[in-house]
């Protein structure tokens, strides 16, 4: 009888750290995604602000700056349409 509750025991602590290790692995994936996501839009804020100072449109440091909040809070909102946002740059 002792050892079937050991086990058991056993097998609950085993549970647990499992369910703990998915949720640390979700919150890194998510994280991950949101990384990429960042990355892939300031990536393509860069090439947008190429395009206008080849033809000849100049922007501050500030404008693009307000151009990638922007675009970052578009994106955070599409995927967390509840939640708010603030974003320093």
């Amino acid at each position: 009888m002792e050892n079937s509750a050991e086990w058991a025991y056993s097998i609950s602590i085993a549970v647990k750290v499992s369910q703990i290790g998915l949720w640390f692995m979700s919150i890194v994936i998510v994280a991950d995604c949101l990384q990429n996501r960042t990355s892939r839009t300031i990536d393509s804020m860069s090439y947008k602000m190429e395009k206008l100072k080849d033809s000849g449109i100049f922007y501050s440091n500030l404008d693009y700056k307000r151009m990638v909040k922007n675009e970052l809070f578009n994106r955070l909102e599409h995927i967390h349409p509840s939640k708010k946002f603030v974003i320093y740059l």
